[in-house]
């Protein structure tokens, strides 16, 4: 189950064991900068014309193997979310582990907006709805989904992993701006 792009530079990786299980952590540490462009951006982009690129197939390729559907129905989903999770899981088969969880690490500074920060929650919900989850609705705390619903099989995702999808929130400081 490789995808057909390039290796994702993962921000930190842990791997060790949940009880009796192997299990991989892939951590994405986000400020309040947002989750890359919407699928739908990357997909009508320039880059994408590129005759070198395949950032369309790899795309097509990503939206099969996570949901088993095609790419205009996740064009409003942040493509780093769908790359993320998508190498989270091939890297844990790649290891064997049995358990995957992708965590968004959220660090709260005083050089952040509650603006940002609120909008990252509404695409880190509206990607794991379309997982089929319900993550905690509070913006700013953190919370743990398990993913039951994915596409699993030779043209899905690797069979033989439990995968969750996490947000932790670390705060070092007051974000400015006004909370929703």
């Amino acid at each position: 189950g490789r995808s057909k792009g390039g290796v994702r530079n993962h921000d930190l990786l842990l791997l060790g064991w949940a009880g009796p299980e192997f299990a991989l952590v892939d951590i994405e540490g986000k400020a309040d900068e947002e989750f890359g462009n919407l699928v739908g951006e990357e997909f009508d982009s320039k880059d994408a014309d590129k005759p070198e690129s395949n950032l369309r197939e790899r795309i097509e390729d990503l939206a099969r193997r996570l949901f088993g559907a095609d790419a205009k129905s996740i064009r409003d989903l942040r493509y780093q979310l769908l790359y993320g999770a998508y190498a989270c899981l091939a890297r844990a088969s790649t290891v064997h582990a049995r358990k995957a969880i992708f965590l968004i690490h959220e660090l709260h500074t005083s050089a952040c907006r509650w603006e940002k920060i609120e909008q990252n929650d509404r695409d880190l919900a509206a990607f794991v709805a379309r997982l089929g989850c319900t993550p905690l609705q509070q913006p700013g705390s953190g919370w743990l989904v398990e993913v039951k619903t994915l596409h699993v099989g030779p043209d899905g995702v690797p069979q033989g992993i439990q995968f969750f999808v996490a947000k932790a929130v670390a705060e070092i400081g007051k974000p400015t701006g006004h909370r929703s």
